[in-house]
């Protein structure tokens, strides 16, 4: 009897988890010269702190996204943070190993801009967070356009690798959303 209330409780809990974030949309748009923007989202029922709260959690990345090895706010200024972030990309025999030093302003409650102000691995990497009131729920909206330094990956698989991995860190960030929304 106890199993049974086990899984009715955790079969529950998973079509709670599930309708809480819907699923993510990507896409890409490749302009001229190597330039790839991304743009993407999904739709939420968590409260507009819960989304916030996730999205400015700057330090716990790492522990929701599997891209991401490392993430710290190395500095706050009245106006904006800069915030630390490494991260891999792994593609058939293609590796590449990414640097930033995100430069990042708030918006509370609903927006956030940042720019990759280090230049090491991108000419450009700039892009926001919005966080926009729709019937029942949030559409939780993420942009990027960027260009990426050398690279030994050819520019397809490049942009096969980019918006796969965009698309898996939304979902990632969805789930974190999903998962500090739910009742523990």
């Amino acid at each position: 009897m106890l199993k049974r209330s086990l899984l009715v409780v955790g079969l529950i809990t998973s079509c709670a988890s599930f309708s809480l974030a819907q699923e993510v949309s990507v896409s890409l748009k490749n302009e001229a010269d190597h330039v790839h923007f991304v743009q993407g989202g999904f739709f939420t029922y968590a409260s507009t702190g819960t989304i916030w709260g996730v999205l400015t959690d700057y330090d716990s990345i790492p522990r929701f996204s599997s891209l991401m090895h490392s993430s710290h706010v190395t500095e706050r200024h009245p106006d904006y943070l800069l915030v630390e972030q490494k991260a891999d990309a792994d593609f058939l025999m293609f590796s590449r190993h990414v640097d930033l030093l995100l430069k990042i302003h708030e918006k509370p409650p609903d927006t956030i801009t940042f720019e990759d102000v280090a230049g090491k691995d991108f000419y450009f990497y700039a892009g926001s967070w919005h966080i926009e009131d729709v019937p029942g729920g949030h559409r939780v909206l993420y942009s990027l356009r960027m260009k990426q330094k050398a690279s030994s990956a050819p520019d397809f698989i490049v942009r096969k690798v980019f918006k796969r991995d965009a698309k898996r860190f939304l979902e990632e960030v969805a789930e974190e959303i999903v998962h500090r929304t739910s009742p523990s």
